[in-house]
């Protein structure tokens, strides 16, 4: 497979990420460790170990790992460190860059296991989050190869209830699932594609959690999968005591000491990815099936959906026996995750990296070291229909992927380059075609109305060469208004990087398990850039 680099100094992206993949010494303060220094990666490693053994759980975590294929056992064999990475459990696998994450994971696992580390990988599924809306949001192709996605249900945006615990036939979800499968087109894929589809969305009394898992098991078939762990487990959220205690006793005094913090990124030119404001609390409390937010309100924790009310003091003591009943926020749940686990690296999205770096207030509060954090994989598939689009049109997909499309095709109102020629040659045939009728006329010469014809004939006949000329023009426009639609349709479906847009089967459906072997073995996950990858 062809593959190219492109760097993200020419992407959208933030300063923060750019700086972190290009510049790590801007950020050292924030980070332990640059993220592509492996040296660097194996001393933050033995810290992280060595902290980790002086855990009462350490070695009970293994038991909250099962393999991804529930057939294969209970639970992973223990290692002495974990590759984490985590998503929500999205539709059809969600977008691409869950998979990117996925096979970076066990990618860097293998990179440390082929040099003597006992390092395995895991994810960590967001099977608590209740953004459904977020979940559902994916795109296919229709049948012109554009980008679709189809409006949402009534109820999605309102949903309270944690993803793991809402089937595949939920009126808002069913729909979903079918618009996407009715866009499966016609290929030598379509049937282990569809298949993957029944066996796990097909299920009426699967979960959306579970379905995530049947289809990706299904679909990557043949490639290595990293351990699963729940958000729910009632089991490591009893582990994660210690640290949801020791921040609801110490909150009144960190809310504003880590917003003050936050200024140093401020200073910086660094955009917050996380808003602090007086009422923020990292919890969530789980209640009758629901998740609502907690919130700090004039020293109190109140909750917003059942309208509880505890003192820090009440709540530390509720929390002894309710533990399962409290769900980390976004930003608590790093934490806890590499609290309860022996956490070696973390692989983060763009956006992730951006909590990251303020989230080292917390771990340094807390005590707990801070991973390395990994950028995962981050690619643009070319297949073969657009393959044949840059084929025929000769542009490279590296320009059309960097650069605005009036920088590499024509605009569609643009006029032809002989444009100002044929109106020269026009007055000037009639001028002619005037100055032969007058002299035919003052020097008496025969045949007139002869003459008079034969200059009209030659007056139609250039009027139809330019009529045959700019018809042409109007389909050469066409054509590239075509190509340039096209590509923009692959590289940026709906405005959005085709990472974040696509979900697999997109490219799946064109060559398969090559998808996998794009991300899985020709792809580097070592080096900062963006990866562009023709898959075929």
């Amino acid at each position: 497979m062809n593959v190219q680099t492109v760097s993200w100094d020419r992407l959208p992206a933030t300063d923060l990420f750019r700086d972190y993949l290009y510049r790590f010494e801007r950020l050292r303060d924030w980070f332990p460790g640059p993220p592509f220094d492996a040296e660097a990666q194996r001393r933050q490693m033995e810290v992280r170990r060595a902290f980790f053994q002086r855990l009462p759980h350490q070695a009970d975590w293994p038991a909250w790992v099962q393999p991804w294929d529930p057939s294969a056992g209970p639970a992973v064999e223990p290692t002495a460190g974990l590759v984490m990475t985590g998503q929500q459990p999205g539709l059809l696998g969600g977008p691409l860059f869950t998979l990117y994450k996925i096979a970076t994971a066990v990618r860097l696992a293998e990179y440390w296991q082929a040099r003597g580390e006992s390092v395995g990988a895991a994810f960590w599924v967001l099977d608590e989050d209740h953004d459904l809306k977020e979940l559902l949001t994916v795109a296919s192709i229709d049948a012109q190869s554009r980008p679709v996605r189809p409006d949402l249900p009534d109820g999605v945006t309102t949903n309270r209830r944690p993803v793991g615990l809402i089937r595949v036939d939920d009126e808002r979800v069913a729909p979903v699932v079918h618009f996407h499968e009715t866009h499966i087109r016609p290929s030598l894929y379509q049937a282990a594609i569809e298949a993957a589809l029944r066996a796990s969305y097909g299920d009426e009394h699967q979960t959306l959690d579970g379905a995530f898992r049947a289809y990706l098991h299904r679909l990557l078939a043949g490639f290595p999968l990293p351990g699963w762990i729940s958000a729910r487990s009632a089991a490591l959220k009893q582990a994660a005591l210690p640290v949801l205690v020791r921040l609801v006793e110490r909150w009144a005094e960190w809310l504003g000491d880590w917003d003050r913090w936050m200024e140093t990124l401020d200073r910086r030119g660094y955009h917050r990815q996380v808003q602090l404001h007086r009422d923020y609390f990292p919890m969530f409390r789980l209640s009758e099936g629901e998740r609502h937010r907690l919130l700090w309100r004039n020293g109190r924790i109140v909750c917003a959906g059942t309208g509880e009310q505890w003192t820090p003091a009440a709540f530390v003591r509720w929390l002894a026996d309710h533990a399962a009943e409290v769900s980390p926020n976004v930003v608590l749940r790093p934490v806890v995750q590499d609290f309860v686990f022996p956490t070696v690296a973390y692989v983060a999205g763009p956006s992730e990296t951006a909590y990251w770096a303020q989230l080292r207030f917390l771990y340094d509060r807390l005590e707990i070291p801070m991973p390395v954090v990994f950028p995962r994989l981050s690619l643009t598939l070319v297949p073969p229909p657009l393959r044949r689009i840059f084929h025929k049109t000769g542009l490279d997909v590296v320009r059309c992927l960097t650069e605005p499309p009036s920088a590499w095709t024509p605009a569609s109102d643009e006029a032809p380059p002989w444009a100002s020629d044929v109106e020269r040659m026009e007055a000037d045939l009639r001028a002619f075609h005037a100055r032969m009728l007058d002299v035919a006329r003052t020097q008496g010469l025969p045949h007139t109305e002869r003459w008079h014809r034969a200059l009209d004939a030659v007056e139609l006949a250039f009027q139809r060469f330019r009529s045959v000329a700019e018809q042409a023009w109007l389909e050469r426009n066409q054509r590239w208004a075509s190509a340039r639609q096209a590509i923009a349709d692959w590289l940026w479906p709906l405005g959005d990087m085709q990472e974040r847009a696509f979900h697999p089967a997109v490219f799946w459906q064109f060559v398969g398990p090559a998808v996998a072997e794009a991300v899985y073995r020709a792809a580097d996950p070592w080096t900062p850039d963006h990866q562009v990858v023709e898959v075929q």
